[in-house]
């Protein structure tokens, strides 16, 4: 049997709705709880930092205007947001370059897809320019899905693409010093 629910701004001796006359499958089990309180956990990611103060903006307005509909009492605790993934466009420009002269210009795209996450590499971006890139694995889901499938045949393909990067590099150091 479901408890009686008693609106928020109305003290409980004051008024109530039964729910005996509704059939309980047609409601939560937890419609008419009373609680004291309640924590939302987010992750939030975006591509750019403006449009990640957006969706943070759009947030707070929405739980202060849920909380405020129903008479509570809100807060909002932030910690350190994640950082934006953002590639160097030289760097980039350079992966590129190595990759299009080692696997042709069919089997190199630039620029390559934008991607939200990896927020460990994007934190290290923020310090030093690089690129963050992706060696082709067929048509399948990203890493942490169940669904992704990892194609051992690409093993090769991109150790030789490390090989070509870091080679790469060494001959532009090489002709800087």
């Amino acid at each position: 049997m479901l408890r009686p629910c008693v609106p928020r701004d109305l003290p409980h001796s004051e008024g109530q709705v039964d729910t005996r006359r509704v059939r309980p499958r047609a409601f939560a089990q937890n419609t008419c709880l009373k609680t004291q309180s309640a924590a939302l956990r987010l992750s939030i990611r975006t591509k750019t930092a403006s449009d990640r103060e957006l969706v943070l903006g759009k947030v707070r307005d929405l739980t202060r205007g849920v909380a405020e509909g129903y008479g509570c009492t809100f807060e909002i605790r932030e910690g350190v947001p994640g950082a934006v993934l953002t590639n160097d466009e030289e760097e980039t420009r350079k992966a590129y370059e190595i990759a299009r002269e080692a696997f042709g210009e069919e089997n190199a795209i630039y620029p390559g897809p934008t991607f939200l996450g990896s927020e460990d590499f994007a934190f290290m971006l923020q310090q030093r320019p690089g690129t963050y890139c992706f060696i082709g694995n067929d048509d399948t889901q990203m890493v942490h899905h169940p669904e992704y499938y990892f194609d051992r045949e690409n093993l090769p393909r991109g150790a030789a693409y490390w090989v070509e990067l870091a080679e790469g590099y060494l001959k532009d150091r090489k002709s800087v010093v």
